[in-house]
């Protein structure tokens, strides 16, 4: 329910809707001498549209969980693409079992290619510099645009621990 009507948001409209707008009528016999005529239009997708584009900036459990998600569900429809300078993602959820000594530390470390070999996600291994809400874009490290329709910033958890005293 909520998921696919988060997909159907990325769509544009017209891929939600007849290309031509033409619509097959169709009689029924409701009464013996009364007829009810109806209108039926099948959602047809756009032809020679681009993609909508999803930009997730951030790599952590919320931003690869979103992007995967995306990608998996739209079925191709949406070009989800992470936004990660690292290769890896080291996880926090376990850190007391490799500390306990109960996990090794390889266990911790989980690498983005499987969400582009198995979802489509499409991988961008820089750092965002910039976001131009106006012109919907995100400034790479390296000077690039990236162009979004739609754009997730989840940049994650950072400790201060100085900001606690003792």
């Amino acid at each position: 329910c909520c998921r696919s009507s988060a997909l159907m948001s990325l769509l544009p409209d017209s891929s939600k809707l007849s290309i031509d707008g033409r619509s097959s009528t169709t009689t029924t016999s409701v009464w013996p001498s009364r007829s009810v005529s109806m209108s039926l239009k099948k959602p047809v997708p756009a032809l020679a549209q681009a993609k909508p584009k999803l930009v997730v900036v951030g790599g952590g459990p919320g931003g690869a969980t979103i992007a995967k998600y995306v990608a998996r569900d739209s079925h191709g429809a949406v070009e989800a693409t992470l936004v990660e300078p690292l290769r890896q993602f080291i996880t926090c959820f376990h850190s007391n079992l490799y500390l306990g000594g109960f996990r090794g530390w390889e266990s911790m470390l989980h690498s983005y290619d499987e969400l582009a070999s198995k979802y489509g996600v499409k991988l961008v291994h820089q750092a965002a510099q910039a976001i131009d809400r106006d012109k919907k874009s995100v400034r790479l490290a390296d000077g690039t645009q990236l162009a979004y329709d739609r754009l997730v910033v989840a940049p994650g958890s950072d400790l201060k621990f100085e900001s606690v005293p003792g």
